[in-house]
Parts: C-alpha cells; sequence; structure tokens
C-alpha cells in the first residue's frame, strides 16, 4: 500500500509541475451503501412475539444511503486530469421495539475516510464542456459503533447491554463518469460511479454485559463474524475553483 501511495504521489506531483490548470475540487453527493450483512445483525424481528397482544410493530431503519462529502486538489494537462481527494460518509440505522414487558434498542453508526488518487480523460462535446471519465485507487479507513440494549419494564432493570466499538483499513477503489462545464475560473461537474469500498471484518473494544475485550469482531445473529461493506453506487454535483 506504501509503494502505491508512493507512486501516485511521484505521479500526482509530476503532473502538477507540467500541468496547464489546477483547481481545488469541492463535491458533495449521495452514496448507496451495501450492507446486506449489517443489516441483517441489525434487525431482530426472530426475538419479538409477533402472536402476543402485548406486542408493538417495531420501527426498522437500515443503513441504506449516506450523503458524502469530497474535496481534493486536481491538475490538467490537455484532456488529461488527475486528482488526489479526501471523501468522507457517515450515516446510522437501528431497530427498536417495545411493548408491556420489555424495550429492545439496536442502533449501529458507521463512518468512512478514504484517500484516493485518480487519473481520467476529458472528452470535448462543446468549447466549454466535456464528459468526464475517471478512475481512482487508494486506502480508506472504516468504523462503526454498535450499541444493543434490552431492558424489562417488570425488574426495572437491563437484561441486555452490548457495545462494540469497531475499525479498520481497507483497499478503497472508484470509477466514475459525468460532465464538466468550464465557467472562465470556475468548473461545474456532476458524475455518477461506483465505490469499491469493501472494509471486510472490523475489530476493536467489545463490552458485553460489563465485560470488556479488546480486539473483537462483532459477531452476527447467525454466529459469524460480521462484515461491513461501503462499497456502492453514488452520484455528485461539485465544482473546481481554478487557480
Amino acid at each position: 500500500m506504501k509503494f502505491l501511495n508512493m507512486i501516485a504521489f511521484i505521479i500526482f506531483s509530476s503532473s502538477i509541475i507540467s500541468s496547464q490548470e489546477i483547481g481545488i475540487d469541492f463535491n458533495i453527493g449521495y452514496t448507496k451503501l451495501k450492507m446486506e450483512q449489517v443489516n441483517n445483525y441489525l434487525d431482530n424481528s426472530e426475538s419479538v412475539d409477533f402472536e402476543s397482544s402485548n406486542h408493538i410493530y417495531p420501527e426498522y431503519n437500515p443503513i441504506g444511503t449516506s450523503l458524502i462529502y469530497e474535496l481534493g486538489v486536481s491538475a490538467k494537462l490537455s484532456q488529461f486530469v488527475v486528482r488526489l481527494s479526501g471523501n468522507y460518509l457517515s450515516t446510522n440505522g437501528y431497530w427498536e421495539s417495545r411493548d408491556t414487558i420489555r424495550y429492545i434498542n439496536h442502533d449501529i453508526d458507521v463512518s468512512s475516510l478514504e484517500i484516493l488518487a485518480s487519473a481520467g480523460y476529458n472528452i470535448p462535446i462543446y468549447k466549454t464542456a466535456s464528459i468526464l471519465l475517471e478512475g481512482g485507487i487508494g486506502y480508506g479507513f472504516a468504523s462503526s459503533e454498535i450499541s444493543y440494549i434490552t431492558k424489562s419494564y417488570q425488574l426495572y432493570n437491563e437484561l441486555e447491554n452490548i457495545k462494540h466499538n469497531v475499525s479498520g483499513g481497507y483497499l478503497a477503489g472508484r470509477l466514475r463518469g459525468g460532465f464538466e462545464a468550464k465557467l472562465k475560473w470556475l468548473m461545474l461537474r456532476i458524475v455518477i460511479g461506483y465505490r469499491f469500498a469493501n472494509a471486510g471484518v472490523l475489530k476493536g473494544e467489545s463490552i458485553i454485559n460489563g465485560v470488556k475485550k479488546e480486539n473483537q469482531p462483532v459477531i452476527d445473529n447467525n454466529g459469524k463474524e460480521l462484515v461491513f461493506d461501503y462499497s456502492g453506487i453514488y452520484y455528485a454535483w461539485g465544482i473546481t475553483i481554478l487557480l
């Protein structure tokens, strides 16, 4: 990974020196997250007796989409462009059930931070407009905070209290295409693409009913280590301020 980062830095530095245009990039958009296993773990419907007259239908908000923020610097030489950028996203999901006997709350927060080096090509379609095709590779850091609490109304105490604080790094990738238009010192942009961001099994602190353990994975409802996949389709709008 260090070797890839060094090569990307050398290429980007060389492009900056010989570039015709240098710009500061700002993007904001939405991304869909492939969190199927995490959402299956989040959903605790099997713990609810739907036949009971005490039952109130649970609230379930799975992890689906997230805002994503991007900041970077780009250099353009003729129709080629290289870019060094960072992006951040954060979202959450929850499952909650309550009846006359107990209250269950399951909450999962997920976030990621990525640094990417990318290269692209602009296909002119008008004097100041072009189609952008771009791909990139980099490194990401993912984290998640998980809370699972069960309370008894009859005993007035907690039956279960489980907390996980896990994190880990992963190889990140990006493919995207879009449209750019230049207005003097400003570049307008809209893109759609796919983020490759499977963080795999994250590990960290686990506290189960007061018992703390370090460097632990999260175990799902089937006894398997939980996989966090931040990959997904994304689209964004952005500007580049030309220097």
